[in-house]
């Protein structure tokens, strides 16, 4: 059994969304495990997918969240979270970003680009990081990609393994090139 549910709420409502998974496990349907995507909105709510999951669609399950773009909405909003909040990167990033739930698809779109091969991700990053260093009066180096590369593996090792992950190491090792 595979059953997936997508909310609008606030951050309380997560919780009953939590019970109300764990009920439907009490009542028939066996050992399962839940997995929860967040996702922030725009109004101050939050979007939270529930994929609840039997061990009999495991195998489908994994297959399927190799393809599905909320994973990499998940890996793009738990990373840049991580920078908002760095001491270092923080400051650069949240002055020459206004909108980042707009900003966060971009990156979404971005990664899917390039990790799916889908053309999905329209514009010149190499244009845009050289106009914040501009902004920055070209003090941005080494080490701002050092601790931003940090982050970057830290937060896909913390989530993810396999043959995409790698990937997604790999293209971003090679950005400061």
């Amino acid at each position: 059994m595979f059953l997936y549910y997508k909310l609008r709420t606030t951050f309380l409502s997560y919780y009953l969304l939590a019970i109300a998974a764990y009920i439907i496990i009490l009542s028939g349907v066996g050992s399962a495990n839940i997995m929860f995507i967040s996702m922030g909105g725009n109004d101050g709510t939050a979007i939270y997918e529930m994929i609840l999951v039997t061990p009999a669609s495991m195998t489908f399950l994994s297959a399927a969240l190799a393809q599905l773009k909320p994973v990499y909405i998940f890996l793009v909003d738990t990373f840049y979270t991580k920078i908002r909040a760095d001491d270092l990167l923080g400051p650069i990033f949240n002055d020459v970003i206004d909108d980042w739930p707009s900003h966060l698809e971009r990156l979404t779109d971005f990664w899917e680009t390039n990790l799916f091969f889908v053309n999905k991700f329209k514009g010149n990053p190499v244009r845009k990081h050289q106009e914040v260093d501009a902004k920055n009066k070209q003090t941005i180096n080494a080490l701002h990609f050092g601790v931003w590369l940090n982050y970057w593996m830290e937060t896909l090792e913390t989530h993810f393994t396999g043959e995409r992950a790698a990937l997604a190491k790999n293209r971003a090792r090679n950005m400061e090139h």
